[in-house]
Parts: C-alpha cells; structure tokens; sequence
C-alpha cells in the first residue's frame, strides 16, 4: 500500500475514533442497562416498577414505599434494580431531608490594611469577572474569648458606591465551662456584587484587642426544602395510667405495621382548648420504652382545626411509639386520627429504548454491598424526572430466594450435643484404661518357686 493512503487510513481511523468518544460522552455507558454477575439468589424481597406512560427517555424517579423500607436494610445498600431482560440498571438513592448546600467561592484578596484609629482589620475581595450569586462570608480570627464586630459592604467597584450588606454582625469565640460556642459564618440577603469589603473590629471588652483575620471564604448557600411524604398510622385505644403521680392518657402509634423512618407526628384532636405537657416514647420489644420528644400541646379555640405536631429532634425507624399526656383533673383529650411524616427515600435512574419494562427492586439481604454507582456520583442536584409507579401496594417474595448455606452448628443443632456426648464417652473410657493400669502396676508379682525364696 502507497504511503498517502496510509496516511489516509489513519486519518479516517482517528476521526472515526474521535466520533466514538463523542457518542460516548453523549450517552454515559454507566446509565445504561448491562448483563451483571452477581447473583440475586440472596435477595428475598422484590417489587415491580411500571413504565411512567409516553416516558421513553430522560430520568426516571420512583419514592420507596413502606413496604419496601420495611423489609430493606436501614441504610437501604442492599437495593438492586433489574430491568425485564434481567439486566442490572445502574440507579441513584437520595434521602430528600431538608439541607443546607455550601459552595465557598474562589476571589482574591486586595487592599488588606488595618485602620489604625479602630484598630480594625481591613481588606476588599475581588470575586472576578463573572456574576455569581453569594449570601454569606466566613471570617475566621486567631485567639480565644472574643466578640468582635464586622462589617460587610458591596460594591461592582473596588473603590466607590459601597452598599452595606452587614452592619452590626459579631464572630466570636466564648467558652462556658467545657463548652465553646463559635460563630464564624455571616449570611446575608443574597448579592452578586464582584466586591466585597471586609472590616473586622476589635473585642473592646478586652483590653488591647487586635484582631488577626486567618481566613475569609465568600460563601453560596443554597437551602433544599426537600421532600416529605405523610402517611396514616393507627391510634390505639386510650389507656388510663398514673406517670410520675399525674393522672394521664396513653395511646399507641402503630406505624403502618412496618418498621419505618419517622420525623414528625400530627394528631387530630376534637377538643377545642387545653394545655397538656405529653411526652412521645419509642415502643422497643424487650427493653423499656426511650423517651424522644417531650413538650406541651396548647390550643385556643381560635386554632380549633389545627392540626397538633411532635417534631422529632432526629429521625427514628420505628413500628410502634406510644403517646402519653398528662392529665390530671382535667378530662381526656379526644384523639381521633394520627401521620407519621418522613423525609422521602427516592431512587433515581435512567430509561431509553435499550430499557426493557417492568423493572424489580430487589430488597432484604443484610449481607449486602453497596453499590456505589459512578451514575450516582455524576447525577445533577437539580434535576426533572418522570415518576414511575409502583405495580401493587406489598413486596413480593423473590421466587428464586435461596438464603446462603447456613452453618453447620444452625441446621443441626442437636450434632454437638452428640459431640460433646461421644467426647465425654472417650474421655471416660480413657479414665478406665488408665486406672485398670494402674491398679495392676501396684499389685507385686507371687515368686515362681517357693524353693527360691529360701536361702540355702
């Protein structure tokens, strides 16, 4: 072959490789179904997922329900997703709690001095060209036991028409006892000012104070109201019972049945006005109720419908909690209807026409991994997804479930009973032999001729 067409066969190989990498960068290999070696024997749950109607391409999302959290592992690694062909899909898991996202923000730092009348500690932040949007600035200063003043002013110059964005904001470091409280971090009404000025002044109940400013970062907090789903749970009957000498009411709060997570409680009460302190407890088989929550309800007649809420400092997994109120001469309240709220659990994943429908959720295999998907890791915050829903109300057993081999000690318990018994049976035997032994060791042998036990 001539040497140009060489050349021209490896110039067409290398666009027509430059080509693939594009169509791999437009279609991400990671979000697509693949043949998987790992078997789903162990897994003993499985839920099916139908097809979102006139959805062929994009995300798909699709919130666990009770049933599925129920039978999962509390930190739901032992969820798979398989497609109609038995394909593994690559999925993400989101827990939708409420959250704070904080992205500091690269500037530059310009015209740093102090003023020497204030013995303040000035210096102007240079955040580029480009408009972004910030809301808060974190000064961090040396020393200990401090209260010291700052000043934030903005401005799209660095040297004229200045717009304060903080005026009376205080960081500190104060120590009470063995605890510390510091306050670094200074939000703002959100700005996309370029610069920011930044003063910090000193502690003038401390003598001789000089602030040293150790770091300043210019901060965008994006705050993510999240996602909460409300179910029904059932309210028990009313007990009458005596709690630290107070007449009170306790009910029962069955959640679903299911072990679940739980956030917050509303209740419906019919009577139209009260103050009651109550107490929330979390119902655990074979130990003693643990107290989570504890407060006063208080209702006026002006706020008659309004529903009455337990909010829990963290979030619990429970199938039972109890609800006690104190009563005393007072006449019970008339509960009649209970939620339980939870932050939602929400698999996200994405379909095209390589994606055969339904999709299984298999669940409930404690010795599972996680999966740890590069889908998970690449997937936007901010995203639009078609919901997909569940094809039944309850999980369904994995028909080819098949638990792994159990020891030897569980599948036959009573072998070391008979073990133990053939051991002690041996060791007996081996006491017989060596006490025969000896007892013949110490028995003298008679003399073979009565005349040789004579002298001559």
């Amino acid at each position: 072959m001539k040497p140009h067409k060489n050349a021209c066969l490896t110039l067409i190989l290398f666009v027509a490789g430059l080509v693939g990498q594009g169509a791999s960068a437009q279609e991400p290999q990671a979000a697509k179904p693949r043949e998987s070696n790992e078997s789903l024997h162990p897994w003993q749950w499985l839920h099916d997922l139908r097809q979102p109607r006139g959805v062929e391409s994009g995300f798909v999302d699709s919130l666990l329900p009770p049933g599925v959290l129920d039978k999962a592992r509390p930190d739901l690694a032992d969820l798979r997703l398989r497609d109609a062909h038995d394909r593994e899909v690559p999925f993400a898991l989101r827990v939708r709690k409420p959250q704070l996202v904080q992205k500091s923000l690269t500037h530059t730092v310009i015209n740093k001095g102090k003023i020497a009348k204030d013995d303040a500690v000035t210096m102007t932040l240079d955040l580029g060209e480009g408009r972004v949007d910030h809301n808060a600035i974190e000064v961090v200063t040396a020393g200990a036991d401090f209260r010291r003043r700052v000043e934030v002013e903005g401005s799209d110059t660095s040297d004229k028409d200045w717009v304060v964005l903080l005026d009376q904001a205080i960081v500190m470091h104060v120590r009470t006892g063995s605890q510390v409280v510091e306050a670094r971090r200074l939000d703002y009404a959100p700005s996309r000012f370029r610069y920011l000025r930044v003063r910090v002044f000193p502690d003038r109940n401390r003598a001789n104070d000089k602030p040293e400013v150790t770091s300043v970062a210019v901060l965008s907090l994006i705050r993510s109201t999240g996602l909460e789903v409300t179910l029904p749970a059932q309210l028990g009957q009313r007990e009458d019972v005596i709690v630290d000498r107070h007449a009170s009411s306790a009910w029962t709060v069955d959640i679903s049945g299911m072990t679940v997570p739980c956030s917050q409680l509303s209740f419906d009460v019919a009577d139209e006005s009260f103050a009651r302190a109550y107490r929330l407890e979390l119902v655990r088989p074979n130990e003693p109720n643990r107290v989570i929550a504890y407060g006063e309800w208080r209702r006026s007649a002006a706020d008659a419908n309004k529903p009455l809420e337990i909010r829990l400092d963290a979030e619990v997994v429970a199938q039972q909690l109890r609800l006690v109120v104190t009563d005393d001469r007072n006449t019970p309240l008339k509960l009649t209807a209970v939620r339980f709220h939870a932050a939602a659990r929400q698999v996200i994943f994405e379909t095209s026409n390589d994606l055969a429908w339904p999709l299984k959720v298999y669940f409930g295999n404690p010795n599972a991994t996680p999966t740890n998907y590069d889908f998970a890791r690449l997937l936007p915050e901010s995203l639009t997804a078609a919901r997909a829903e569940w094809a039944s109300d309850g999980a369904a057993e994995n028909p080819s479930y098949a638990p792994g081999a159990m020891a030897w000690m569980e599948r036959w318990p009573w072998l070391i009973y008979v073990v133990l018994a053939s051991v002690s049976v041996l060791l007996l035997g081996i006491l017989v032999i060596l006490v025969v032994r000896m007892s013949r060791t110490d028995v003298k042998p008679a003399p073979a001729n009565e005349h040789q036990a004579t002298s001559p």
